[in-house]
């Protein structure tokens, strides 16, 4: 196995001119540059999210979360860092486990989504492991308690570069397994209040397959409407810059704290720090 081995790293650090990664090479550059464009380093006031180490401190076992005393303060704590807190139970955890996608692809690591499946969706079998590991663990990283250099460790994100027409690439990140299984469990978790809120703006939220759903409603409304020429019937498509490539996170905390105050500690754990990208054939 060794030989194998030796000649794939050779590859890796020395790629000939048909190579891949020398192929990608002007696209990972290329993220760097509007990266760098986009979120200027001087830009101290980019984000302006509060300071994670002011945050009122959380129970990992029950989700209480140990306010200041003085009224004001807790007032103001709340206000800035939400009044609630996500604390997830065996029930959500399994919803998560269920709603798991079985063939995603995995993200730094080796874990991935089917393997935890397998693991962890063994009926009674599983019951141990979850409630003594697996759910604790996840009620850690939500409360904050998980060591710093663990939390980068789980945010890492993988760049997959996928090929389009041409010599160009559309650049994907891959989160890790186990930060999947935490965003589908509070998503399913939340998603039918926040939904309720959002609905007279938005309808696709917590609706699954709601990118095919709309434009059948709007084909089948705009064809009565010409069959029999009803008012009130016409659409207008824009096709408009994608937003989230540039939206600011400042914008969604604003968000948040208006339709969601209980995700606001978990965004801002998550948020807060940049996270690493790292390309599998090149380098971070």
């Amino acid at each position: 196995e060794t030989c194998p081995l030796a000649r794939l790293r050779h590859l890796l650090l020395h790629p000939g001119a048909n190579a891949t990664p020398l192929k990608q090479r002007p696209t990972v550059a290329k993220i760097k540059e509007v990266a760098v464009d986009k979120f200027p380093i001087h830009d101290a006031n980019m984000d302006a999210l509060p300071s994670i180490t002011r945050m009122p401190k959380m129970s990992a076992n029950d989700g209480s979360i140990t306010w200041h005393p003085d009224v004001t303060r807790r007032g103001e704590q709340q206000d800035t860092y939400g009044s609630k807190s996500v604390y997830l139970t065996r029930k959500d955890l399994d919803l998560g486990l269920r709603f798991m996608k079985r063939q995603a692809s995995p993200g730094v690591g080796a874990v991935s989504s089917a393997f935890l499946r397998l693991c962890f969706c063994k009926g009674v079998e599983s019951n141990a492991v979850i409630n003594d590991c697996l759910l604790p663990f996840i009620n850690i990283c939500l409360s904050g308690n998980l060591d710093v250099h663990a939390m980068e460790t789980m945010l890492l994100t993988r760049l997959a570069l996928l090929p389009k027409p041409g010599s160009d690439f559309r650049p994907l990140g891959i989160g890790g397994a186990i930060y999947r299984l935490i965003e589908v469990t509070v998503n399913k978790k939340y998603e039918s209040s926040v939904s309720k809120k959002l609905r007279p703006n938005q309808f696709s939220v917590g609706v699954r397959d709601s990118g095919a759903i709309l434009p059948a409603l709007a084909q089948a409304m705009f064809k009565r409407g010409r069959g029999q020429d009803n008012k009130n019937c016409d659409f207008l498509f824009i096709d408009m810059k994608n937003a989230y490539n540039s939206i600011r996170r400042k914008c969604v905390l604003k968000g948040l704290r208006k339709y969601a105050p209980h995700l606001v500690r978990w965004f801002l754990y998550t948020h807060k720090t940049k996270t690493k990208l790292v390309h599998s054939s090149t380098a971070e």
